[in-house]
């Protein structure tokens, strides 16, 4: 969190995302789809 320093970007911060989301890359819906395993479960 910043106070009147718009536009800081911590290095730690990945590269890219989707348009202006402030997401990045791992936290937006594409970058999710690689994390997650879908599965079917039958009871």
């Amino acid at each position: 969190m910043w106070i009147n320093k718009h536009g800081a970007v911590d290095p730690r911060m990945p590269f890219g995302g989707a348009k202006q989301s402030g997401y990045g890359l791992e936290f937006g819906t594409e970058g999710l789809k690689h994390l997650a395993q879908p599965q079917v479960i039958n009871y």
